[in-house]
């Protein structure tokens, strides 16, 4: 089966603006981000699957992976999958530390497409300082409008706002095969 990359992000690679079934985007470097404040939610990464690109059958394979630069305290984090909307799976209120790492991974099938499509996902969050704390969660059929465009995104929710609530997204890819 042949891998399709729908949008990459991996320190050191470079740029390209090819379209979604024939080729693959990228960024050239991590993303650091600090909290913005106590209650939002920040999508460190997303990207916008154009309409009309699913087929049934076809699977969505999300991997993000990234580390703690610097924690404040005891502040805390919570790390999301949200696809189209719907939230995958939340990790657990982890009370991070320096170097803490988070790995996610989903798999999403396309059930059915169009303006009532549906699918069924997969997912898992790894966190601490070896990936050692591991959350695994599944999505039963949900409904799904394929002739819109589909966000996919990680999104990371500190519990205080402060200059050393640091991540790094290290690596993002969402791949059609």
């Amino acid at each position: 089966m042949n891998e399709l990359i729908l949008s990459k992000l991996q320190v050191g690679e470079i740029e390209s603006a090819q379209g979604f079934r024939n080729g693959l985007g990228a960024l050239t470097a991590a993303v650091t981000f600090g909290a913005p404040s106590v209650t939002d939610a920040l999508d460190v990464k997303s990207i916008s699957i154009p309409a009309n690109t699913f087929k049934a059958g076809d699977l969505v394979k999300f991997e993000a992976w990234g580390k703690v630069i610097d924690q404040n305290g005891s502040d805390t984090l919570i790390p999301k999958i949200n696809f189209d909307g719907t939230t995958l799976l939340t990790g657990a209120t982890l009370a991070v530390a320096d170097n803490d790492i988070l790995l996610a991974e989903a798999v999403i099938q396309i059930l059915s497409i169009g303006e009532s499509g549906t699918y069924t996902a997969y997912a898992t969050l790894n966190t601490d300082a070896a990936g050692g704390t591991q959350l695994m969660g599944a999505t039963a059929a949900t409904a799904i409008d394929t002739t819109a465009a589909t966000p996919v995104a990680l999104n990371l929710t500190y519990s205080a706002a402060h200059a050393d609530n640091e991540f790094a997204l290290l690596g993002f890819k969402v791949s059609l095969l």
